[in-house]
């Protein structure tokens, strides 16, 4: 796989008039972040560009699967973390609905495991939100061309990350963990839905994939690998694992 480095200086010239009736059509963007007057203030910036055009805005990962699977838009502009979800497990449920569609994520987010996670999940690209509105365009370029974009400050340590072994607890979300932590207390889906404030269905799919991660065939078999790679702590203890 091949990551593009975006930088300011790479995006293009684009003519600021907008005319959709001449040309090659536009490149359609759907931005989903949870925060209103940022999602206002990127749609205004990335819709000077003439070549993109942002065609809907969504806050949350229910009205982005909704909207997505309406508009079908060329590209989705995701918000990492948003309260509801994460980028990797947000990622499978778009193409769900959109096979076909480029995912940018965009973060503030910046250690090893959240990029390559998100990467891992079959995202397109990876900015920080420290990044100018320009490298947003042009990511959005590159990865509608069928290349990767990614923050420059970002890629020495993926290289890095990439390198090295991963333990089981590496392919691990924060929320995931969250609910093996449950699991391993004993908890029911009911009480973790209650505890966790998720719904059935997506604690179903975060265990589905736990066992997924962690090689396991059964909730116990889950609670008994992370018990000993020091992913969860017992009744009592204190967690050995940093996280």
């Amino acid at each position: 796989m091949v990551y593009t480095p975006i930088t300011p200086q790479s995006h293009e010239t684009i003519d600021p008039i907008r005319d959709h009736g001449r040309g090659p059509a536009p490149t359609t963007v759907v931005i989903v972040e949870d925060h209103v007057m940022m999602a206002e203030g990127l749609r205004t910036s990335v819709n000077q560009a003439a070549d993109i055009d942002v065609v809907g805005l969504a806050a949350s990962l229910r009205a982005a699967v909704e909207l997505i699977g309406v508009l079908r838009p060329d590209v989705v502009v995701l918000d990492h973390p948003l309260p509801d979800g994460e980028a990797p497990d947000v990622i499978p449920l778009l193409r769900a609905v959109h096979p076909d569609v480029k995912v940018l994520v965009i973060s503030g987010l910046i250690d090893q495991r959240s990029v390559v996670q998100t990467f891992e999940a079959g995202a397109d690209g990876y900015l920080l939100k420290s990044e100018p509105v320009e490298m947003l365009t042009s990511g959005i370029r590159a990865i509608q061309r069928g290349d990767r974009a990614l923050s420059p400050s970002l890629l020495t340590n993926l290289i890095t990350c990439v390198a090295r072994t991963e333990g089981p607890g590496d392919r691990l979300t924060r929320r995931q963990e969250d609910v093996l932590q449950c699991l391993a207390d004993g908890m029911s889906a009911e009480a973790i839905c209650t505890h966790l404030r998720l719904s059935h269905n997506t604690v179903r799919n975060h265990t589905q994939r736990i066992l997924v991660r962690l090689g396991a065939h059964s909730k116990l078999e889950a609670v008994t690998i992370a018990l000993r790679e020091g992913l969860v702590h017992g009744p009592g203890q204190q967690r050995s694992r940093a996280g």
